[in-house]
């Protein structure tokens, strides 16, 4: 799956090359720990493993849709970006709570 990752916050800086090509296997969980490590954040760098995987500070979006964790880029193509032309164009932005 071709996918061109934008930053949608002036919070976080833009990655280096947004175009990435993954397995369609991959899930949404994959690219948060790629985005973290490729931006160096400190929840990603200081945090232990099994804290990491569970308090990402970081949200991806599809056409303005959060996206699950356990969502496969597969699932999302399919049901997300169905009619559109490749790549996928996903958003990340730190993590919103909601009261």
């Amino acid at each position: 799956v071709s996918i061109c990752l934008e930053c949608n916050s002036s919070k976080l800086r833009g990655l280096k090359r947004k175009w990435i090509r993954c397995s369609a296997q991959a899930t949404v969980l994959h690219l948060k720990k790629f985005i973290a490590k490729k931006l160096n954040l400190s929840s990603f760098n200081e945090a232990p493993l099994t804290e990491v995987l569970f308090s990402w500070q970081l949200d991806i979006l599809c056409n303005e849709e959060i996206l699950g964790k356990d969502h496969t880029l597969k699932f999302v193509v399919v049901t997300r970006w169905r009619f559109k032309k490749a790549p996928l164009l996903l958003h990340y932005r730190p993590k919103m709570d909601l009261l």
